[in-house]
């Protein structure tokens, strides 16, 4: 009888070690009939033409996969000392860091639409509903939020907003806060309270 595995597993061996031996031998059965060096199912055992017994030819493989699946457990743990010695991660700048940069002077400046059926253009508004009517409380809060959240130019801020429902509304926006601070120290009148 061929022993395929060179592991000798003990009848009180854990059923992982079984396994993992079966498993191997399976491996090195199918790498033996890829190559055609064993006979597959129903196939003699012995090659007539060649006139040797194909146990040797697997005695060969076995030798050549116990050497090219063997791991090298020599290696040497990772020198982590250049990266305990580097600062922390550099932070990108906020993307509300040159918001203050582009708004008006003055609050009064902010002369958008006060009511009505606005649509915004693609470059605000790029993604979901552009039209907004702004007799509706529910609708001049997604209003607001797209503006101010996607305006990179002044004339967005003073085209598209007014300021007295930006005042009326301001409490009740849930802005990210870098963007509220922002607005409030440029327009303290806009400040909580």
């Amino acid at each position: 009888m061929l022993r395929l595995s060179n592991h000798v597993v003990s009848e009180t061996a854990s059923p992982h070690s079984r396994v993992s031996a079966a498993r191997h031998d399976e491996d090195v059965i199918g790498e033996i009939c890829r190559f055609g060096l064993a006979p597959r199912a129903g196939q003699p055992v012995q090659e007539q033409s060649a006139g040797r017994d194909v146990g040797e030819d697997i005695g060969g493989l076995l030798a050549l996969s116990e050497w090219r699946f063997r791991f090298d457990h020599s290696f040497e743990p990772r020198n982590n000392k250049l990266m305990e010695n580097v600062g922390p991660r550099p932070r990108l700048p906020s993307r509300w860091a040159r918001v203050e940069a582009k708004l008006p002077p003055a609050l009064n400046q902010l002369v958008g639409p006060a009511d009505g059926v606005v649509e915004l253009p693609l470059d605000l508004a790029w993604s979901g509903d552009r039209r907004f009517d702004l007799a509706d409380p529910v609708q001049r809060y997604l209003y607001h939020m797209t503006v101010l959240t996607s305006a990179v130019t002044r004339e967005h801020y003073t085209r598209w907003l007014n300021a007295s429902l930006l005042c009326g509304d301001w409490s009740r926006l849930r802005l990210p806060r870098a963007l509220r601070e922002t607005w409030q120290a440029h327009f303290p009148e806009l400040g909580p309270g």
